[in-house]
């Protein structure tokens, strides 16, 4: 087993993610598209900093472009605003060149950047936020 798929394996347990869930703080949503899923999110809110940061937002690439994950902003941009928020953190890696201009037309201000460990592998991402007004704006 390579070093990611040990990560992987020890990180993502069944367990492991039953326990993020029992956090009142950790709210995901889905996404489905023909009866199908079709994407998550995962989002956790820091009472301490007072942020709310999307962890995890994947999309089945087949189902990319359509809007659902504009659709999955939109349902953070409602949490964020229930715990009186006006901008959801969140990292980007560096190396994921379409993720961060999508981020960055929804208006993704990067404030720094910082590793990002898994395993013995360690990556760049670029940290910031997305005003809950300008995720909004673009759904009218």
């Amino acid at each position: 087993m390579d070093d990611m798929q040990a990560y992987f394996h020890e990180q993502y347990t069944v367990q492991k993610l039953s326990d993020q869930y029992h956090d009142a703080n950790v709210i995901g949503f889905i996404a489905e598209a023909d009866d199908i899923l079709a994407g998550y999110e995962k989002t956790s809110y820091s009472e301490k900093e007072q942020r709310l940061y999307v962890r995890q937002l994947y999309i089945l690439s087949v189902y990319q472009n359509l809007g659902i994950g504009r659709k999955l902003m939109n349902s953070a941009a409602e949490r964020a605003i229930s715990l009186g928020l006006d901008e959801i953190w969140l990292g980007v890696m560096d190396k994921n060149i379409s993720a961060l201009a999508w981020y960055k037309k929804m208006g993704y201000e990067v404030v720094d950047r910082a590793p990002f460990t898994m395993g013995n592998t360690t990556v760049d991402h670029f940290i910031g936020y997305v005003p809950v007004g300008r995720i909004l704006s673009k759904n009218t």
